[in-house]
């Protein structure tokens, strides 16, 4: 299926949205009748369409982010796929975001916008509206029909650390696990290649997998890589380049999620994990993190401990110049595991030396499992509400590392259970009915599910009772929340 008849299944697809009467509707003032039939229900949507005359169709559920294939005349097409996040709510949107991999890219994601030509009154007066994205998977501006396949996106991530280059005249050598004697903080951008086979909520198939596919001689290859380093030679200028990403979009656009990563993890590491999520969670801006020393070793717990502390001004230092100066709308951040700590700590340094209560200001804050004293969390988390939109807490009773640094330090961790820590403010979510085993203390950038609550929550700030997937627990006065299986 070539490109022109996917762009008209676009069109076509968007064509009519009631099960009473066709809508007429229009991408880039193009009409389609193409849609053959839309069934709208308490258990979904279903398209039926055609395109060069095979029938076609796609089924989405509300509230869901539901990745689906395509199949033309029964068979499933692997040159397109779409991905739909659908709502059924008053006066909330219908959202469809449609994919395709076999199209070249560049840049960032255009979005169509449509208001009241998209917008149809139902028995309940509750509205269906649309807002289509069409990209590339992981975003990139798709540039033109009979465009030459790509089977290999390049995710740029933006980053800053104060770990000690390999090579300080070239910079592009990479960082050591050690901190820069000097105190410096480098800056540049990581370009990942994220390939065509590449799963959601992965970095690589496990090894035994790949050699399990050898055997069977399939030789693919869904490793993301980190493909180029580039160095950028001060602040400013590594401001100056995410404002010029961000400024062409739409200001609802202008979004840059911060990744800190947590213990025993390399430069590298941290560059490969902020792409997989960037590109797994449709970043609409940018994508950048911060690279503290870690030594990236099982047994370097303790020293990993001591240099994030030590990191604390640098981080806060990375935040503040990101979320006040980058020219961002929203500033999302995502802290893992140890670098809860290192969060904490950058927020009480900004809160404690701030000359206004808004010298800081996030769109979302998702603690992943922090690895913080429940006592020091619960003293330094108050603060959180108040400088974000909403604050997220992920916790499990199934992550083992934790379980293993409450051992060490024979103190409860926040991110662990039992106890659950429940803190006013802040919306704490269990993960502990979804099977780890494969995953254990990777599960927020692994877990399906916990992804596809982190989409929703930058997407568009949902409390929990409107996030799929999710249910109350009531915990006296208190409650939480335990996402699903």
């Amino acid at each position: 299926m070539g490109w022109g008849e996917i762009w008209k299944a676009i069109q076509g697809l968007i064509a009519g949205l009631s099960d009473v009467k066709k809508w007429k509707m229009s991408l880039d003032g193009v009409k389609n009748e193409a849609i053959t039939g839309v069934k709208i229900g308490a258990g979904g949507i279903k398209f039926d369409f055609k395109v060069g005359g095979a029938p076609m169709s796609l089924e989405a559920v509300p509230g869901n982010v539901k990745h689906a294939v395509v199949k033309v005349n029964g068979q499933v097409d692997d040159d397109a796929r779409l991905v739909f996040s659908l709502r059924h709510q008053p006066l909330k949107p219908l959202i469809v975001v449609l994919e395709f991999k076999n199209v070249t890219v560049e840049g960032l994601t255009k979005r169509y916008r449509f208001d009241n030509a998209l917008v149809k009154e139902t028995a309940e007066s509750s509205r269906w509206a649309l807002d289509v994205e069409v990209s590339h998977v992981g975003g990139g501006v798709i540039v033109g029909a009979g465009a030459a396949p790509d089977k290999t996106h390049v995710y740029d991530v933006w980053f800053g650390t104060n770990r000690a280059p390999v090579e300080m005249t070239n910079l592009r050598q990479g960082f050591k696990n050690e901190r820069d004697p000097n105190g410096n903080v480098y800056y540049g951008k990581c370009s990942v290649s994220i390939p065509k086979t590449h799963r959601f909520g992965t970095l690589s198939t496990p090894f035994w997998r790949r050699w399990g596919r050898m055997i069977r001689l399939d030789f693919s290859d869904d490793r993301l890589r980190l493909r180029q380093i580039t160095s950028i030679r001060s602040e400013h200028s590594f401001l100056s380049s995410l404002r010029t990403v961000l400024q062409p979009l739409e200001e609802m656009d202008r979004v840059v999620m911060v990744y800190l990563h947590g213990y025993n993890t390399s430069f590298e590491g941290a560059a490969l994990r902020a792409a997989q999520m960037g590109f797994d969670l449709k970043v609409a801006g940018a994508t950048a993190f911060y690279s503290w020393p870690s030594k990236a070793d099982v047994a370097g717990y303790f020293a990993d401990k001591e240099a994030v502390q030590a990191s604390e001004k640098q981080i806060a230092d990375f935040l503040v110049a990101v979320s006040k100066r980058a020219g961002a709308k929203k500033v999302h951040v995502i802290a893992h595991s140890m670098a809860g700590l290192g969060f904490a700590r950058a927020v009480s340094r900004i809160t404690q030396y701030a000359t206004d209560t808004n010298s800081l200001q996030f769109g979302q804050i998702i603690l992943a499992a922090p690895d913080i004293d429940v006592d020091i969390f619960r003293d330094i988390a108050r603060v959180y509400p108040k400088i974000s939109e909403r604050t997220t807490m992920y916790v499990s009773a199934k992550d083992k590392a934790l379980a293993l640094s409450a051992w060490l330090q024979d103190s409860d961790r926040a991110g662990y259970t039992p106890p659950i820590t429940v803190l006013e403010g802040i919306d704490t979510v269990e993960v502990s009915e979804i099977d780890l085993t494969m995953l254990g203390h990777s599960y927020f950038a692994e877990a399906e599910a916990v992804l596809y609550d982190m989409f929703e929550l930058m997407d568009s700030s949902k409390t929990p009772d409107k996030r799929a997937r999710i249910r109350q627990v009531q915990m006296g006065h208190l409650s939480y929340w335990a996402i699903c299986a």
